[in-house]
């Protein structure tokens, strides 16, 4: 009995020392947040340092971070260290993540937690600064109005001093609604960077946008006596609508310093915004046919012949040409054609760059049958627009073209038949040869065909096509002058050609570039079925147009997982698998189908 005593008692003292060797080791656990740095630019990044340190730490959980208001988490990673210091291990565990600051001001990272065994410890909050950066701080000299910059050959100014610098500016700060300016981003670099920075283009509300030019490679180029490596894209934006509108600033992701031991330091640089201030069109001589076409075009015909017989056709084309918008262009005015019969015009349009310009060109191709002998003029076609160069409205016009009509071939075998002589009448008789001499039994048919199916069908036939030339020009109509017409066409299939281009990205293990086109094909097909720039596009504005339509919450929700992913690959390459990505593609597919049917 005393044996099993005294063993008791040696287990309960054991049990005890354990206890209080893990109550111990709970207590020598100690956890703290630092920053590198508690002042810094806004274009620069910092890092916080979260240290779990103690006698044992494994086992336990990963920090949880507050909400980090006023910044990005760019990156994270982390490390440990184990050290023997008079018989005693002491352990470190480090957990280390990129911050990118949103904003200027002053900023609080609240407490940091980590569960250590059945207890919670919270760290310090940290205090950091944010500051104008470099990248965003007007530099010293002279700056156009509106947030542009003068070119840096012709402002001597302190930015050139820095590595890497950009610029956005444009053409011109007040325009026409519909008059075209042309956006430029410039990047300046001195440097020899690990990765390809990362261009996020501004956000460009009330403006339809075309791309002009991308430079494949960097020209050199010497500013203030230093040479730079430069590289630009052009794009042109055409006014939709009047009053102010604000171009958002255009953002550069680099990170510099980076080696096989170091991942570097994450920056991030940003232009001013760009007021522009787009006037209305003058109502003052506006012609009644004007319908809305902003440019320098020119208007001409061109007739396949001049003379024809009679019942023959004529091809006319009137070629509408020009630098504008062309995709805005409405239909011509067409003249009274008398003595022709007119058909309606097969129309053909394209477009194209001469330097920053976008130009146009419209075809419309006429079939013209003439109907009587004699001359016939094709009367001049007219067409109104807006220059804004001349600050005025033109009314195009073509030059009266003249066509001849001789009788047609039937009438002059006619004519010439009646000059026949006896003796050639009974020659054309003798040569005569009948298909069927012996005529036989002949049976009445008189209301056999009128009675038929076949008959009342084919008279139908006319009514159908009559009806879909009708269709047919109400669409091309659309197409011509109804932006958000031709944008809700297009929206399902420029996202199956996004979603065609992320899966063969997928088999290519191309991540990086695979999540950019999912997110585009969403942004952009959402844009087109609104009618809204696409670049503009938020989780909220995205929510709130939903719900006007009544489309259920767990649609936008989706969405908004999506977008996560889509960020979350942006910032942590690698995080998702080969089955995640093609999980996540079918998922886009799916919700663009449902959409399909909703918007």
């Amino acid at each position: 009995m005393k044996m099993k005593e005294k063993t008791f008692t040696v287990l309960g003292i054991i049990l005890m020392l354990l206890g209080m060797g893990s109550t111990a080791r709970a207590q020598e656990v100690s956890v703290t947040a630092s920053v590198d740095r508690q002042r810094v630019s806004v274009d620069e990044s910092l890092t916080l340092t979260v240290a779990v340190s103690g006698g044992n730490v494994q086992g336990m959980s990963q920090p949880t971070l507050p909400p980090l208001d006023g910044f990005d988490v760019m990156g994270t990673s982390s490390s440990s260290n184990i050290s023997w210091i008079n018989g005693r291990v002491s352990m470190t565990q480090e957990y280390r993540y990129t911050l990118m600051p949103r904003s200027v001001g002053a900023f609080t990272i609240d407490p940091v937690e980590v569960r250590v065994g059945r207890k919670t410890v919270r760290t310090e909050p940290v205090q950091v600064e944010v500051v104008q950066g470099t990248g965003t701080k007007p530099p010293a000299g002279r700056s156009a109005p509106g947030g542009q910059r003068s070119p840096p050959e012709a402002q001597p100014s302190g930015r050139a001093q820095g590595n890497i610098f950009i610029t956005t500016e444009v053409d011109k700060h007040k325009a026409y609604v519909g008059e075209q300016l042309v956006l430029t981003f410039t990047y300046y670099s001195r440097l020899s960077l690990w990765n390809a920075p990362q261009y996020t283009p501004p956000e460009t509300p009330g403006f339809w946008v075309e791309q002009l030019s991308r430079d494949e490679r960097a020209r050199r180029v010497v500013i203030e006596g230093r040479v730079f490596e430069m590289q630009q894209i052009k794009t042109a934006l055409f006014p939709t609508s009047s009053g102010k509108h604000v171009i958002s600033p255009a953002y550069l992701e680099y990170s510099t310093g980076r080696g096989f031991f170091s991942r570097g330091q994450a920056r991030r640089l940003r232009t001013d915004p760009i007021e522009i201030e787009v006037l209305p069109l003058p109502a003052k001589g506006k012609p009644s046919d004007f319908s809305g076409a902003v440019g320098k075009y020119t208007l001409s015909t061109k007739a396949d012949k001049a003379s024809v017989a009679r019942g023959d056709p004529i091809s006319l084309e009137v070629i509408l040409s020009g630098s504008g918008n062309i995709n805005t262009v409405g239909n011509l005015n067409v003249p009274d054609l008398k003595g022709f019969k007119v058909y309606e015009p097969e129309i053909e349009k394209s477009s194209s760059r001469a330097g920053d310009r976008i130009r146009g060109k419209k075809v419309f191709r006429y079939a013209l049958i003439p109907e009587r002998e004699g001359t016939l003029w094709i009367k001049p076609f007219t067409f109104s627009c807006f220059d804004p160069g001349a600050k005025a409205y033109k009314t195009l016009k073509t030059k009266a073209q003249r066509i001849t009509v001789t009788p047609g071939q039937a009438e002059e075998l006619s004519a010439a038949g009646y000059g026949l002589t006896r003796e050639e009448i009974q020659l054309v008789g003798e040569d005569i040869r009948f298909i069927k001499p012996a005529v036989g039994k002949l049976r009445d048919q008189s209301g056999v065909l009128y009675r038929s199916g076949g008959f009342w069908l084919m008279q139908l036939i006319p009514l159908v096509a009559g009806i879909g030339a009708f269709f047919l020009k109400r669409h091309r109509e659309k197409m011509a002058g109804d932006v958000a017409y031709v944008r809700r066409r297009r929206a399902k299939g420029e996202a199956r050609r996004r979603l065609k281009r992320a899966r063969q990205l997928l088999k290519e293990h191309n991540s990086g570039t695979f999540y950019g086109e999912i997110h585009r094909a969403l942004t952009q097909f959402i844009g087109d079925k609104l009618n809204v720039p696409a670049a503009s596009l938020m989780r909220d504005e995205i929510a709130e147009a939903f719900a006007a339509r009544d489309i259920e919450d767990g649609v936008t929700d989706r969405i908004g997982e999506i977008f996560h992913h889509c960020d979350a690959a942006r910032f942590a390459p690698g995080s998702l698998s080969d089955e995640d990505m093609k999980n996540l593609l079918d998922d886009a597919e799916t919700l663009i189908g449902r959409l399909e049917k909703m918007l």
